[in-house]
């Protein structure tokens, strides 16, 4: 045992193997493989009515006067 108490070259050792890299942790792991993650038609329809509940509302406002005239003006732009 080392003086500051920890036993050198067991698996106890945190932060990594022998090379010097950093142990990857069940979260990393986790994290690589949620791009594989599909999720089925009801899950994807439960997402998609929570999402229109809580945003429904803001769609539903008007687009305030000065967006509407950057919009004409961009328009012109590309038109002319």
């Amino acid at each position: 045992m080392h003086t500051n108490g920890k036993n050198s070259g067991t698996s106890d050792d945190a932060g990594g193997d022998r090379s010097g890299k950093p142990a990857e942790s069940s979260t990393d792991l986790n994290r690589q493989n949620t791009a594989d993650i599909k999720l089925d038609d009801s899950a994807q329809q439960m997402i998609g009515q929570q999402l229109k509940a809580i945003y429904g509302e803001i769609v539903e406002q008007p687009i305030p006067d000065h967006f509407l005239k950057l919009l004409d003006e961009l328009e012109r732009k590309e038109q002319g």
